[in-house]
Parts: C-alpha cells; structure tokens; sequence
C-alpha cells in the first residue's frame, strides 16, 4: 500500500491547476512562421523585449519587441551542431552581465549543443558541448 501512496500523491499534485501570480501579465503573441524545428525561447535581460528562438539545426533566430522575426540570425552554428533526432541546438542561455557595458560578462552568451565525434574505433558518436560566445556587438546579429 505504501508503495501506490507516493504515486498517487504526486499525480494528485499535479492535477492542481497553475495560477497566475498578481504580478505577471500575460500577454497573446501572435503565431510566428519560418521557423525550422524551434526549441526554446530565450530573453536576454537587456529590456529590449527581444526574444531569443533556438532552432535545432543550429541557428538563433530574434524575433523583435515589435513580434517581427527578423531576417537574419542571432546565431547560425550550424557547422558546429550535429542534426539528427534528439541531437542537435538545444538551448542558450544569456550571462546575468550580457547587458551590463564594461561587465566581465558584456556580450557572452551560452550555446548547449551536440557535435559529431568520431571514436577510436571509426564510429560516429555525439559529444555534448557547452560553449562561451560573445555577439559582435550588433544586438539583432
């Protein structure tokens, strides 16, 4: 009996439905289309209002406070990132200084991403990475 009673438990707790806190303001985003396999999104705590979508074949795309995807990507690694199944981008994070001018941070941003590999032996593998970039300091490129 008391191994059902954790189960139970938690399927009961996660039939509460979330509430809102006071302080957060939902807002309807329109649908965005031209994007390839999209991940995540991110903001990078610069009050610019962009956000930050991560694609799996290797590019970060900014759609702009205005709800425009622009044309041109935040990241393309594409010739960084192996592209298969679950492989692939995954995610970017921003450094708490990205937006802080003269900061240790200024700038660097996170890229978790899966690369190919070739083992010892001839085989093909994956090699998880997370690497440290700065942007150029174009902040729609």
């Amino acid at each position: 009996m008391k191994a059902l009673l954790l189960p139970l438990l938690l399927l009961t707790a996660a039939a509460v439905p979330a509430e809102v806190p006071p302080d957060v303001e939902l807002v309807p985003v329109p649908g965005i289309s031209g994007l390839n396999a999209p991940l995540g999104l991110k903001h990078a705590g610069d009050g610019s209002g962009r956000i930050f979508i991560v694609e799996q074949g290797g590019t970060v795309r900014v759609v702009d406070a205005d709800g425009t995807l622009l044309p041109e990507p935040f990241v393309d690694a594409g010739d960084r990132v192996t592209f298969s199944g679950e492989r692939g981008l995954l995610d970017i994070a921003f450094h708490p200084n990205y937006a802080v001018s003269g900061a240790a941070g200024e700038g660097k941003f996170y890229l978790h991403y899966s690369a190919g590999s070739t083992r010892p032996d001839g085989t093909r593998g994956g090699d998880t990475i997370v690497g440290e970039f700065t942007d150029n300091g174009n902040p729609d490129e």
